[in-house]
């Protein structure tokens, strides 16, 4: 399933910075177009793995589900930033380059790693934590 992820995240890039640069697409439609499709791959995913479309009626908008939702701050939090993430993406890569943007990638989780480690203390600076931020430091340098 992860790589599937990647997968669909690598051609979504490729296709984004190719529409963004090569055919001058407006960047909110390029947004617009990936979150509904990528909503809509999610709701029939959502149908397949529970059986038939009734599950959307009792997992998806029923509202005990939206309830759990709101009553969980860190998912809400996480929906937010990764909103927040999608746009900030699409106006990166219309005026730099897929490479860059994973370059900033890495600074990324460098900044979150030391934040949590050194300032709210959330999780242990473990060795593959550490190998983590050492090759994000690594792509930051090159």
């Amino acid at each position: 399933m992860a790589f599937m992820q990647c997968l669909f995240a690598v051609i979504a890039n490729v296709a984004s910075e190719l529409l963004l640069k090569e055919l001058s697409m407006p960047t909110d439609l390029i947004n617009a177009a990936q979150y509904s499709l990528g909503l809509s791959v999610l709701l029939v995913g959502l149908c397949i793995n529970k059986g038939g479309v009734q599950a959307l009626g009792t997992d998806v908008f029923a509202p005990e589900a939206w309830r759990r939702l709101y009553g969980d701050p860190w998912m809400s939090s996480s929906i937010a930033c990764l909103v927040v993430f999608g746009i900030v993406t699409a106006y990166f890569l219309r005026e730099l380059s897929n490479v860059l943007k994973e370059i900033a990638g890495s600074g990324v989780i460098v900044l979150t790693a030391l934040i949590d480690w050194v300032f709210l203390g959330l999780s242990a600076c473990t060795p593959l934590g550490f190998e983590a931020v050492a090759l994000g430091l690594a792509a930051l340098g090159m």
